[in-house]
């Protein structure tokens, strides 16, 4: 019997029912565990990322919040998780934000419009070798 390692997540989302829904999607596959969620930058700030990333292998951010951009985070994490893989899931496909989230150091950009079984691949994707994904 093999056992399947199970992928940390980070879900970084404003639309509630968006953010749930990939949720409850994404713990229902057996090997992904979302282990936190939040809304926005402040919620972030606050307590998920205090401390707690050493239990984290990707991070699902969205680029546009409510009290800030996306882009913000990707910066901090890059910083004092390096560790992590990002994955930039967002509605605006404009070169320049896509740009600016790469340069920020996700090593991914998709579109909210992709299909569950991209998002999906893109995840598994970024936790097979995350350096790899950046040096693309």
């Amino acid at each position: 019997m093999t056992q399947t390692k199970t992928r940390r997540l980070l879900l970084i989302e404003d639309h509630l029912w968006f953010r749930q829904a990939l949720a409850l999607f994404l713990d229902g596959e057996p090997d992904l565990h979302v282990v936190a969620q939040a809304g926005t930058l402040a919620e972030c700030r606050d307590g998920l990322l205090d401390g707690g990333l050493e239990d984290v292998d990707v991070a699902v951010i969205d680029l546009t919040l409510p009290d800030g951009d996306g882009t913000e985070l990707i910066h901090w994490l890059r910083d004092y998780a390096p560790h992590v893989a990002v994955l930039v899931l967002t509605v605006s496909m404009e070169t320049d934000k896509y740009d600016l989230a790469l340069r920020a150091g996700a090593e991914e950009v998709i579109s909210k419009s992709e299909s569950i079984e991209g998002i999906l691949a893109a995840i598994r994707r970024l936790t097979v070798s995350p350096a790899v994904s950046r040096s693309m």
